[in-house]
């Protein structure tokens, strides 16, 4: 019997195919809609103003805002500190505050009045736009305030604004000095035999120094603020280094003395009053003006020769300003000009410093210049004439009150 094989393997069923599942569609969770954005409220802007009777200048924090009325300075919220300086006062006040404005206030307002004794006022105004009211406090740094005088000055009948009622200066000139004598031509276009040519000087013909004779006083006064009243008298002194002879045979030098007085009316502009600086003030005026003159001839044929002084009145008239720089400093500059019926013509220009040292003591330093000429016409055997010119320049020193 043959052997057996292996027996044949039972046939397969084919593998049933895994069940396919169905894809499943993902729906997203709808969308939340987004915070809309916070936009934040327009910061409240605060402002300050500050009015003074009468004004003055403002410092806020240290640092000059300007001269009052201040109308709505913008301030930030927070403690600050105020300082107003009186600006036309005599004597120097001031007022110092510590004040703090709220967050959110729109307005503060400080009122001050330096005529009275009285504690100026800090008070919130009225906010022109729906604003959270504001809140101000106020404190007074009682170490620091100035005690207040009483109204100094006088008042312009419009307004209750005090201002300088006047001044009144002496002043001690020390000039430079230089004269001139031409003599005119007579019949035959000879020179007149009754003048001298002569030109003098000082020492060494660089002009000189006057003598402590010379002086001059100047005043001014103001009845109301616009219109006042100018006086003033000066003298200078001069000597020269040149020879005369005197009648009694002695010899001396030549000296000179001018004297001269004016008065009259004087206008005010006043300018610049609510600035950080000022007032500025245009002067002008008109009036009276006599001073002398010299003037030299001879009567005798041995040449001795005498002088003579000639008195001359006229009209003045001249314009200037005055700036105040600072509180205490105030600088100045004026020409005036003199028409005289006898034929003299003046010219006169100044300019200057005045600082104030103590309540109304006041000095000036300015420099001066005087030019002055005149005709001389005197009648001997005919008519004749000198052309007389005259020249002064130098500093002045004045000492006085301004009040």
């Amino acid at each position: 019997t043959p052997p057996r094989g292996p027996a044949p393997a039972a046939p397969r069923r084919p593998a049933t195919p895994p069940a396919t599942t169905a894809p499943t569609a993902t729906v997203p969770p709808p969308a939340t809609p987004a915070p809309a954005p916070v936009i934040p409220a327009a910061p409240v802007t605060s402002y300050l103003t500050v009015s003074a009777k009468p004004w003055a200048t403002v410092y806020l924090d240290g640092v000059i805002v300007g001269n009052t009325p201040i109308n709505e300075a913008p301030i930030d919220p927070g403690t600050h500190s105020l300082v107003l300086r009186c600006g036309p006062c005599s004597e120097p006040q001031e007022r110092r505050y510590a004040f703090t404005v709220e967050a959110g206030a729109t307005y503060a307002s400080v009122t001050t009045d330096f005529t009275t004794v009285a504690t100026p006022v800090v008070t919130p105004a009225t906010p022109t736009t729906p604003a959270p009211a504001p809140t101000v406090t106020a404190t007074p740094a009682a170490t620091t305030t100035t005690t207040p005088a009483a109204t100094t000055g006088a008042k312009f009948p419009f307004t209750d604004q005090p201002y300088r009622m006047g001044r009144l200066f002496v002043r001690y000139p020390i000039m430079g000095y230089r004269y001139n004598q031409a003599t005119g031509v007579c019949a035959g276009d000879r020179p007149c035999p009754h003048f001298v040519d002569l030109d003098v000087s000082g020492p060494g013909g660089e002009g000189l120094v006057a003598t402590p004779a010379a002086i001059g006083v100047h005043g001014e006064i103001f009845p109301i603020e616009f219109a006042g009243l100018a006086v003033s008298y000066e003298t200078f002194r001069f000597a020269t280094d040149h020879t005369v002879v005197h009648e009694d045979g002695s010899e001396g030098t030549f000296g000179d003395a001018i004297n001269r007085v004016s008065v009259g009316a004087r206008v005010r502009l006043p300018l610049l009053n609510n600035r950080a600086q000022g007032p500025l003030d245009i002067i002008a005026d008109i009036g009276y003006a006599g001073q002398d003159f010299l003037y030299f001839e001879t009567t005798d044929v041995e040449n001795a020769w005498t002088f003579s002084n000639l008195w001359a009145n006229g009209v003045r008239f001249g314009f200037g300003a005055r700036f105040q720089v600072i509180s205490p400093v105030t600088i100045h500059g004026d020409w005036h000009g003199t028409a005289v019926g006898s034929g003299l013509v003046s010219h006169e220009a100044e300019v200057g410093v005045q600082i104030r040292l103590y309540k109304m003591i006041t000095a000036d330093l300015s420099w001066l210049l005087l030019s002055r000429s005149v005709t001389i016409a005197k009648q001997y055997a005919q008519e004749e004439t000198a052309a007389v010119g005259d020249f002064a320049t130098g500093a002045g020193i004045s000492i006085g009150a301004v009040f």
